[in-house]
């Protein structure tokens, strides 16, 4: 939705009134990210089709087995037929694992790295261009614009994810 990008220049715009033209190197850094959220929405979006398929491949054959129990039973073909179902579910089992592992990497390094990150990069060259150094009041009142942006830079991914995970 429009929401999350409208309150992120709101807060740009209120950052670049407290520090000036330091809000550009928080800005570069958001923009710096924007591939690293590629990359992982792309791999996620890959594990996410392989663990698809393997839960497909699992459901179809839970289907054949209930359609044909009276013959799996009549043959005595539980053990293989069990093995098989086993030998699916593992392999959804481990892709889910690392569509989990992925997901929760890529998604702590953006949403809990940035907003801490981005401010120090301000604040040092907010220091470093000014004469004096910073207050208490400018300090404060941009982390708490930060933190006000921080939530809607954290859910424009999760969005993607959405559009993503809805095309598929």
């Amino acid at each position: 939705t429009l929401v999350a990008p409208i309150q992120i220049i709101i807060a740009l715009v209120l950052i670049y009134q407290q520090v000036g033209n330091a809000t550009w190197v928080g800005v570069g850094f958001m923009l710096c990210l924007v591939p690293v959220n590629g990359v992982v929405f792309s791999t996620v979006s890959k594990q996410r089709r392989k663990v698809l398929k393997y839960s497909d491949a699992r459901v179809k054959m839970v289907n054949e087995i209930l359609a044909g129990i009276r013959i799996i039973k009549f043959y005595a073909w539980e053990k293989p037929f069990g093995k098989e179902l086993n030998r699916l579910r593992d392999k959804e089992l481990r892709a889910l694992t690392k569509l989990a592992y992925t997901s929760a990497i890529g998604f702590s390094l953006i949403m809990l790295s940035a907003p801490i990150i981005n401010p120090l990069l301000v604040f040092l060259v907010y220091i470093k261009t000014k004469s004096s150094s910073l207050d208490a009041a400018t300090a404060f009142t941009t982390i708490a614009l930060f933190n006000i942006m921080r939530f809607p830079f954290a859910f424009l991914p999760m969005g993607f994810l959405q559009y993503v995970q809805s095309r598929i």
